[in-house]
């Protein structure tokens, strides 16, 4: 439902168990003072799904950034969708006010929707910019683990 919810996507290629995709996920996330709320692993499929409010004040958006999100690995393919609802709707209540204050003083209520634009649209480009990078971040991470050779002990065996 545009512009409420985004969704993102990447192709990964990963070869690990989805445990350990999963649990470098998590990890990430933790990273960035994420709450993960649910973590789901089928046969096919990975799906987290966490509250991103500790991290809406340290990303910089002037309305509070996004309300909730899951990470969905699916075959060769990682989709992050977003919500965006909250600055939707105190973007929707100050173009109302900004409308009804113009339409009052200048009967100009039509500001009243540029400025709804104005605060809705570049709060929603840098959200989606930002949360680019974020899976751009995510999907490094993955392929970085996922090439990681498991590290095997050398055992001294010269004293048998």
């Amino acid at each position: 439902m545009f512009p409420v919810t985004v969704v993102l996507s990447k192709k990964i290629e990963l070869q690990s168990d989805k445990s350990k995709i999963a649990e470098t996920i998590k990890n990430v996330l933790k990273a960035k003072k994420i709450n993960v709320i649910t973590n789901k692993i089928s046969s096919s499929k990975i799906k987290i799904s966490f509250v991103k409010d500790t991290m809406n004040k340290s990303r910089g958006s002037f309305m509070g950034g996004i309300d909730k999100a899951f990470i969905l690995i699916d075959n060769s393919i990682i989709k992050y969708s977003f919500s965006i609802f909250k600055v939707f709707c105190f973007s929707l209540i100050m173009g109302l006010v900004f409308g009804l204050i113009f339409g009052i003083t200048t009967s100009y209520y039509w500001l009243g929707f540029v400025v709804f634009a104005w605060f809705f649209g570049s709060n929603w480009i840098s959200i989606v910019i930002k949360n680019k990078l974020f899976l751009k971040e995510l999907q490094q991470e993955l392929i970085k683990k996922d090439n990681e050779k498991p590290e095997y002990f050398a055992l001294n065996v010269e004293g048998i």
